[in-house]
């Protein structure tokens, strides 16, 4: 069985569809569970009065963050493999089944991903083969994927202290056990998507700066740890640099691009990003 996990805040206007779209699949190996972080909007009334099936669980919590959401929805889940989603999120009719067709196609399948994101434009992302290094540098974490559950539990689950790319540091720690343990990994078909609509200037700068306290925090926290072609240090400092200049704030994006070249200073890009943030005016 398959646990759909959501967890949301203030999502009364968005979280109907996503239920809906869970409702209606081609499957019923799943259950779903909503865990509340916290909400004002009377999210509990619509969900106690209008999803009241066996297989939808709700749980309140008061407001402690997505991470710490979907934890609490992991501890209260019953099935053998954790799908999340977010409240505004929607599934295609067959996702579930795809998702486990996927995960029944081998012995043990610890990770599937696979998502496109709709934005004004639909963006695709591809389906991964190969090396794990593919799932840092493509955009396949967008959007939903499922875990297996004890996997999620021996990674630590998700982060408390990241209220930014939780999902990115997650997998970081999975894919490393994943490697590990010689666990599955695949992406699969395009089986779900966002709506994820232009942003208002002020939330933009609120999420420059999440950006710049989530990736310093994951550069101390993988100081030394680096796979084939993606230098984990590096990309950190270089994602603080890009968005302090994106605020404007020339000195520390220099500051952290010269981070950037002590980490790799044979990377000929480094140096010439840092030319590019010391020309701007």
């Amino acid at each position: 069985m398959i646990s759909i996990i959501i967890a949301t805040y203030n999502c009364v206007d968005s979280i109907s569809e996503t239920i809906n779209s869970v409702i209606n699949q081609n499957s019923n190996n799943w259950e779903l569970i909503i865990i509340d972080d916290g909400s004002s909007d009377n999210t509990d009334i619509l969900i106690k009065r209008t999803f009241s099936q066996n297989n939808i669980r709700y749980y309140y919590q008061d407001n402690k963050g997505v991470s710490a959401a979907r934890n609490y929805g992991v501890e209260v889940a019953s099935g053998e493999y954790i799908m999340f989603l977010d409240a505004d999120d929607k599934l295609f009719d067959n996702a579930i089944k795809d998702f486990s067709d996927l995960i029944n196609s081998e012995n043990e399948t610890g990770i599937v991903s696979g998502a496109y994101m709709y934005s004004g434009k639909r963006k695709i992302y591809p389906r991964v083969k190969g090396a794990l290094t593919q799932f840092y540098t493509l955009n396949t974490l967008v959007g939903s994927f499922i875990v297996n559950r004890n996997l999620f539990i021996n990674a630590g689950g998700y982060d408390t202290n990241l209220t930014f790319s939780e999902n990115f540091e997650l997998f970081i720690r999975l894919t490393k056990l994943c490697k590990e343990n010689k666990i599955s990994i695949k992406s699969g078909k395009f089986l779900t998507f966002e709506y994820n609509h232009n942003s208002e200037d002020q939330k933009e700068l609120l999420r420059e700066k999440k950006k710049i306290e989530t990736y310093k925090y994951l550069f101390k926290k993988y100081k030394n740890y680096r796979v084939k072609d993606y230098d984990f240090p590096l990309r950190s400092a270089e994602t603080v640099a890009m968005s302090y200049f994106r605020l404007g704030k020339k000195k520390k994006a220099l500051k952290w691009q010269k981070r950037a070249i002590k980490e790799a200073p044979m990377n000929l890009k480094t140096y010439l990003k840092f030319l590019r943030y010391l020309a701007c005016k």
